[in-house]
């Protein structure tokens, strides 16, 4: 997510530079999301303006903050839960740092902060996602259930019929070889993106990027990393 987010800041929103605030005790997510989108804005040519990080109880942010005011990057990236990051935007406001918000899947939430308005984040799936096999997946779930589908769901029925289909292709229902079938898996096409696997079990897939509008999720676009 951390490498499409800065696709997306240098590609789509053709920013130049960026700020990254992190939590630094949240060694997986956070941190990793943040390194990730350091890396690749690099790359694609961007200048990382501050890489600053904070404690998880922290609340008050303005030193920070208003260090990124003053070098006014194009985006700010914050990778971290939706309340966390309702706290630093609404600061961040507060000290004119205009740059454009942008983070990942924990910022799902139901509402959003006037101060997040026009930000972005990616995630696993967007019900706006104009894919045929999306929009029947999402009708078949409001059919049945009455609501939207929200992303563990999606996440939990494309594992569920990646299992079942490695199961089929294994033809065994011995663990080592449906183990191998999921993790040569290539390109099968889920309702989260066309989904294949590295050397390590991790999946490679796209992400959707949704923007945040009138306190609402609105689909932008999906991206590979």
């Amino acid at each position: 997510q951390g490498t499409i987010a800065a696709k997306f800041a240098s590609n789509n929103l053709k920013a130049k530079t960026a700020a990254v605030l992190y939590n630094r005790e949240d060694s997986y997510y956070s941190t990793g999301l943040a390194a990730a989108f350091k890396e690749a804005f690099t790359i694609s040519g961007g200048k990382i303006l501050a890489f600053e990080s904070y404690l998880q109880n922290d609340a008050d942010y303005s030193a920070t903050l208003n260090n990124i005011a003053g070098l006014k990057p194009d985006v700010l990236y914050l990778p971290d839960q939706y309340q966390k990051v309702r706290l630093i935007a609404v600061q961040a406001r507060e000290k004119k740092v205009n740059a454009i918000l942008i983070g990942g899947d924990d910022w799902d939430s139901e509402e959003y902060d006037s101060s997040l308005e026009g930000g972005y984040f990616t995630n696993h799936f967007s019900t706006g996602d104009p894919r045929p096999e999306v929009k029947k997946w999402v009708d078949d779930y409001r059919t049945k259930y009455g609501l939207d589908p929200d992303v563990r769901a999606a996440l939990c029925y494309d594992a569920t019929n990646l299992l079942l289909n490695a199961i089929r292709v294994s033809n065994s229902d011995e663990t080592d070889a449906i183990k191998e079938a999921l993790q040569a898996s290539m390109d099968y096409p889920a309702v989260s993106g066309t989904i294949s696997f590295d050397h390590d079990g991790n999946p490679i897939k796209p992400a959707s990027v949704i923007q945040v509008k009138e306190g609402k999720q609105i689909y932008v676009t999906t991206m590979a990393p």
